[in-house]
């Protein structure tokens, strides 16, 4: 006669066995009973680098509405124009004030990329130059230095769209993905992964956004380049500009206004952010 002890331990071995076949129990973002994402804490963390190009830098006009697949093709791109090697995008929720609706997002950008390791002649030198070099880029890629970073306030709705993304493409599956100098980490609950990945859409085109709403700025309003330490704020009454078409699918909820009258060209009314510049580095 079976007891319920027997029938505990038949039923851990039948899994198992499971697991050791293939059918492996994968990593899931519970969900409420209306079907929305159920989470109290996330952490979403996309770097992009290794690419002729990722987003114009800030010399020049700025487009009304640019995508990242404009400049991909390096005919479309003046020889001359300087772009930014790095592109590195955090999102935390609940929001740092601890508002339960919005999520801050902070987007880090790059002229240039870590250096590759040039250590001494000796072979003990460069082993020691190649093993810090390494401990460098475990920690967050220490080294590089951001020559701006943007803040702005996410509905929680968009969050929900980016990870819902994400589990379609099957990130939070155990599949892999040739190292394509994107990577990508989650953090959202009990479920915690890191993985070098490919170029996500959703994200590029929210990191597109992002940048370009912090450039669209009215002609009386101070747009020079100002140091680190002398950042800006800018306010968000909620005027939404008159006759603007507003992209549905990347730009809904979000408003953008500084102290002047909002700029009739600016088509992406995003929230409350803060951004904080720095001039190029010099080449």
């Amino acid at each position: 006669m079976r007891t319920p002890t027997h029938a505990i331990s038949f039923g851990l071995i039948g899994i198992l066995l499971a697991a050791t076949t293939g059918c492996r129990l994968t990593p899931r973002i519970p969900r409420a009973e209306d079907g929305s994402l159920a989470y109290r804490a996330a952490q979403l963390d996309y770097e992009v680098s290794g690419v002729d190009c990722i987003l114009p830098l800030d010399s020049g006009p700025v487009p009304e509405r640019v995508d990242l697949a404009d400049f991909s093709d390096e005919a479309s791109v003046a020889t001359d124009r300087k772009t930014w090697a790095v592109a590195r995008l955090a999102i935390r929720y609940p929001h740092p004030e601890g508002r339960r609706d919005q999520a801050r997002a902070v987007l880090k950008l790059a002229s240039h990329s870590l250096p590759e390791p040039t250590g001494p002649g000796s072979m003990i030198g460069r082993a020691t130059q190649v093993a810090r070099n390494s401990y460098d880029r475990l920690r967050g890629r220490a080294a590089l230095a951001f020559d701006r970073e943007i803040h702005v306030d996410v509905p929680r709705a968009r969050l929900d769209e980016l990870l819902t993304e994400l589990g379609t493409n099957g990130y939070f599956e155990e599949q892999t993905r040739p190292n394509g100098g994107t990577k990508l980490s989650a953090k959202v609950g009990w479920t915690s992964i890191a993985k070098s990945w490919t170029t996500e859409p959703a994200f590029d085109k929210f990191i597109t956004h992002v940048y370009h709403a912090a450039n669209l700025q009215p002609a009386d309003a101070n747009a020079d380049v100002q140091p680190a330490s002398a950042s800006t704020d800018a306010e968000i009454d909620g005027t939404e500009i008159d006759n603007a078409k507003i992209d549905e699918d990347l730009a809904r909820d979000i408003h953008l206004v500084t102290d002047g009258p909002p700029a009739p060209r600016s088509r992406l009314p995003w929230p409350r952010r803060r951004s904080t510049t720095s001039p190029a580095p010099a080449e």
